[in-house]
């Protein structure tokens, strides 16, 4: 059987890691939306968060598919922020010891995923749960 880091398909409701966290031993979960936004966030606007958000915003006020997509990476986005510092991590540590190699690797999917959305792009990361189907917050 093939594992998740065997399978070269990446989902973005697919676990990346987990994170144990120290003060109240609870397991955050990082999925690989979560990666490709921080790519994005790292490798396009400079770890500037404000940067990315207006970006974001600015695609919002577009009355296409784009612009619909990019009011769930905005909630996504400020979800993952908010996180992130509720728990005293930052993107470094939520990327792990892969975080160089990550930021290369995972570049064009993240750009492709976030910033260039398109709805056939979509319809490939909408996956199969229990007879429904779920698609990226």
């Amino acid at each position: 059987m093939m594992t998740q880091s065997q399978r070269a398909t990446r989902y973005g409701n697919d676990i990346y890691r987990e994170i144990v966290l120290p003060a109240s031993g609870e397991a955050l979960s990082v999925t690989y939306w979560d990666v490709w936004l921080a790519v994005v966030l790292v490798n396009e606007f400079g770890g500037d968060w404000e940067k990315l958000a207006d970006h974001l915003r600015s695609e919002r006020e577009k009355a296409t598919f784009r612009g619909y997509a990019a009011e769930g990476f905005l909630h996504h986005l400020h979800m993952l922020r908010q996180t992130l510092t509720q728990s005293g991590l930052t993107v470094e540590d939520m990327l792990g010891e892969a975080g160089p190699p990550l930021l290369k690797s995972e570049k064009r999917r993240a750009r492709q995923k976030i910033l260039e959305k398109t709805p056939s792009s979509v319809s490939r990361d909408v996956k199969w749960v229990g007879g429904s189907t779920y698609a990226p917050s």
